[in-house]
């Protein structure tokens, strides 16, 4: 357990280093600043403008920061031969994948709270108050991409090329995002087939339908419980999956 967090450990000021990282805090930025004045702007409340434009730019970064370090890290490290550097220490793959997997979150949990924090502060500058819900942004932002996270541990242990890996985490992402409103269709559709088989995709896949942010800050507690339980599961599987992968891969 010690090397696991000791690894996890490294990950995060391996990414705090990275110039992606800060590039990424500094374009966000530039995003609320352009909400800001699109907020101004709008005949809508202005609030719940820049609220939602704020609340989607961090979505966008925290995909593209999910997944660099999960899918380029990984196989940057296997190019370099880094990988066999850790390994050839008492270090399982089992634990190094954990390790990597949790030195990831350790760094996507601050990007959304600096985020959401710096979004908020926004709003009470400008406009003298906050969007009611707002402090669950970013815990259902952190569940959805921890999911999103494990997949793509995954996708870069399973795929031998990383454009791939990327693709398929994705392809992933979009289909969680689209499954359930697939499936309402679906069912309204004349060709028994076709429903069942969205039905079927649908509850396979994660439904991110349930961390839609502000339809998740209105959830009671028992509930946000219920989710928080649905997303470990997931994550277990798939990294569990990574796991047995990456125990029968030659590297």
């Amino acid at each position: 357990m010690g090397k696991i967090i000791s690894l996890a450990r490294f990950t995060v000021l391996q990414g705090i280093k990275e110039r992606f990282f800060v590039g990424l805090l500094i374009l966000l930025l530039f995003a609320f600043l352009g909400g800001e004045y699109i907020g101004l702007l709008s005949l809508a409340d202005p609030v719940k403008v820049v609220t939602d434009l704020g609340t989607s730019s961090i979505t966008l970064m925290a995909l593209i920061l999910t997944l660099f370090f999960a899918i380029t890290f990984l196989y940057k490290e296997r190019e370099t031969g880094m990988l066999h550097l850790i390994l050839s220490r008492p270090v399982s793959r089992s634990g190094y994948l954990i390790g990597r997997f949790l030195g990831f979150l350790l760094l996507l949990a601050p990007f959304l709270v600096i985020g959401f924090l710096v979004l908020e502060g926004m709003l009470v500058l400008l406009y003298g108050r906050g969007y009611p819900g707002i402090g669950w942004l970013p815990v259902a932002l952190f569940l959805q991409f921890t999911v999103v996270l494990a997949f793509a541990v995954l996708s870069s242990t399973f795929f031998t090329g990383q454009i791939t890996a990327l693709l398929a985490t994705l392809s992933f992402y979009v289909a969680c995002q689209l499954s359930h409103q697939a499936a309402l269709i679906a069912r309204q559709s004349h060709n028994p087939l076709t429903a069942k088989l969205t039905t079927l995709i649908e509850r396979v896949l994660p439904s991110f339908a349930l961390y839609q942010p502000f339809r998740f800050a209105s959830l009671p507690l028992q509930q946000k419980l219920l989710i928080l339980l649905y997303t470990g599961l997931y994550t277990m599987a798939f990294l569990a999956l990574a796991v047995a992968v990456l125990e029968k891969k030659e590297i």
